[in-house]
């Protein structure tokens, strides 16, 4: 079979139709972008955020490196920090205590996080919907006209236009259950799910009912796929119960929305999910990809592989530290082909890592994992 572009062997796959080799992938490919910016490009990581306030196709000299070096079959670009008006009035500045990010209209100016893993520092929410009067006012639904306006997602779009006939597109947007937490906080979340049952049912809804326009702005700007980060779902966080109250039926809502626009809906899970895999596979998503077995659950690939007996396209969940980061050749090599054994069982597969990529992993040894998968999966 002659090689297939990565669009063609991403819908092949899915499609259940031959394919040259297994596609190839990891979850959030953009935080391997900037996670690894400095060996991808040479430059200092402070250049990452003054790359970022170019305009879009300004970018695409830089996917097209990032490509080159690893050639993975899912893209993923950047969304923007700021808004266009915003980032066309901002500069990188170089102080002696670091780089800050200065907006010439106002004069703010904010230091910049040079450890690029660590540039997201939310962790933590205070709540400050207590009402549902409160939930309209604080989770706006934004018309994707305004979402297509405001340019967040103009390097999907800039990216689509170059590369749509050949690379397969895909955005993110994370579940609704987990959205809740940027209304009540994350640890208050699971005890407003027993004390407050009926907000968090409006929260949830009101985020779902966000999402289904960030998906529907996302397929404007050219994507083939949607990924449903389902975070925080999963049995070491909440019962099979819980989860069929309050995360399922949005669930399923997003997954009908992204396949009514011709998209491919993807969830991703983090977390343990042997307990739930026929609820999840009952949303009608596409494709189901889970983290590795770690934290005291385990997500055993050929068991659940078993499970979902073909009705979702599986990704593979090797460990990105165990299996990328840490182990030998020879050891990568069993490993990989321990998962595309299971994946040939199956008859279709991607072979992908469970969590992403990790920083300290070397650029040598992603482009081994981009090319083993690739070769020990190849169809002859």
């Amino acid at each position: 079979m002659s090689k297939m572009t990565p669009r063609e062997r991403m819908l092949a796959t899915f499609a259940r139709q031959p394919v040259d080799c297994f596609p190839v992938t990891a979850p959030y490919l953009m935080l391997t972008q900037s996670d690894h910016w400095t060996k991808i490009t040479g430059q200092p990581s402070w250049t990452f955020y003054e790359w970022n306030l170019l305009e879009p196709t300004a970018h695409l000299d830089e996917y097209q490196r990032y490509y080159d070096l690893l050639p993975f079959d899912i893209a993923q670009p950047q969304s923007w920090e700021v808004d266009c008006a915003t980032r066309r009035d901002c500069r990188i500045e170089t102080a002696p205590d670091g780089h800050y990010r200065v907006n010439t209209r106002t004069g703010a100016r904010e230091k910049l996080i040079e450890n690029l893993h660590e540039k997201d520092q939310n962790a933590a929410w205070p709540r400050t919907v207590y009402s549902k009067k409160d939930a309209d006012e604080r989770i706006p639904l934004r018309a994707v006209e305004d979402l297509i306006a405001d340019g967040h997602l103009d390097n999907f779009s800039a990216y689509a236009q170059r590369w749509g006939k050949e690379r397969f597109l895909a955005g993110t947007v994370v579940n609704s259950f987990y959205g809740s937490t940027w209304s009540v906080g994350l640890t208050n979340r699971f005890m407003l799910l027993l004390d407050e049952p009926e907000l968090m049912h409006y929260i949830i809804n009101r985020f779902s009912e966000s999402n289904i326009r960030e998906i529907q702005a996302l397929a404007k700007a050219g994507c083939d796929a949607v990924f449903i980060d389902d975070a925080t779902a999963t049995n070491d966080m909440i019962s099979a119960k819980m989860y069929r109250e309050f995360s399922l039926p949005y669930l399923r809502r997003q997954v009908e929305a992204i396949q009514n626009l011709g998209m491919k809906a993807i969830l991703i899970y983090f977390g343990g999910i042997a307990d739930r895999v026929e609820d999840i596979v009952s949303t009608g998503a596409d494709g189901l990809l889970m983290e590795t077995s770690m934290k005291g659950y385990v997500n055993d690939l050929e068991s659940i592989a078993a499970q979902v007996n073909d009705r979702m396209l599986l990704f593979g969940n090797l460990d990105p530290v165990a299996d990328l980061e840490l182990a030998s050749d020879e050891q990568l090599v069993t490993r990989m082909a321990a998962q595309i054994t299971v994946g040939k069982r199956i008859g279709r597969f991607v072979v992908s890592t469970g969590s992403p990529l990790t920083p300290d992993t070397s650029l040598a040894r992603m482009q081994t994992y981009v090319r083993l998968g690739h070769e020990l999966s190849a169809f002859k």
